[in-house]
């Protein structure tokens, strides 16, 4: 068997979406999609025929409040999400004010078709790390995290080990391509450029995830208003 040169070349892994037992033209399409199949010149019009088709499921719309502010901002972490990984990124990060809510996360992606694990915080990564690293299915998928263990700490030994940090190894480094997401995003506001020890830890860690992986691609949703531009300043 011959074995790849350093040199040569790794395709992108690409990851399952659907697995349903009678998969629609949509689902096959996507699922065409997500294992390099269809050509990126027809990948927006497969994507949003998918979309469109799943937005119709009686699920997802009585979940999501048939739909509502908030369900139209829940609507587009999951498209992103969904997009995202049928273009071959399959690590992802959704920042929540509630640990709660990665159930109804894993609910409504499960209802567009998006059948990818939803990781339940860093917790989850400690109890599944072995000796040799995390296994490969939780190598991949999207770690639902709070902003509360964003800026907490671990015991790792002798040492403690930032959750921040922890959150940037998970993704890889500064090669990460993949989503942040930060949901109820005003729950970052109060950053000060320049006088950082003046700025809210949330506000200061949520600066830092975005400059410590400058290649994600970052979503901000939020339904709260914005009184003061000085508010979204970590908004980069």
């Amino acid at each position: 068997m011959a074995l790849s040169s350093p040199e040569s070349p790794v395709p992108p892994r690409r990851v399952v979406i659907n697995r349903t037992e009678n998969p629609s033209e949509e689902h096959e399409e996507l699922n065409k999609m997500a294992h390099g199949v269809v050509a990126e010149s027809r990948s927006e019009d497969v994507f949003s025929s998918y979309a469109c088709n799943s937005l119709n499921h009686r699920g997802i719309k009585h979940h999501l409040g048939d739909i509502g502010e908030a369900g139209c901002l829940a609507v587009s972490i999951l498209l992103a999400l969904l997009d995202n990984f049928a273009r071959g990124r399959s690590r992802h990060i959704w920042f929540s004010i509630s640990a709660d809510l990665r159930l109804d996360a894993q609910r409504d992606l499960h209802d567009i078709g998006c059948f990818v694990k939803v990781i339940d915080g860093c917790q989850q990564l400690d109890k599944e790390t072995r000796v040799f690293g995390l296994p490969a299915d939780f190598k991949e998928g999207v770690v639902f995290s709070t902003y509360a263990t964003l800026v907490s700490s671990v015991q790792k030994g002798a040492n403690r080990q930032s959750r921040l940090q922890q959150l940037i190894d998970w993704c890889g480094g500064e090669q990460f391509n993949g989503c942040l997401i930060f949901d109820e995003c005003h729950k970052a506001k109060h950053f000060v450029p320049g006088k950082e020890e003046s700025s809210t830890k949330v506000a200061l860690a949520v600066t830092t995830i975005q400059r410590m992986l400058p290649k994600a691609r970052v979503v901000y949703c939020s339904a709260t208003g914005v009184t003061d531009v000085k508010n979204v300043v970590g908004v980069e």
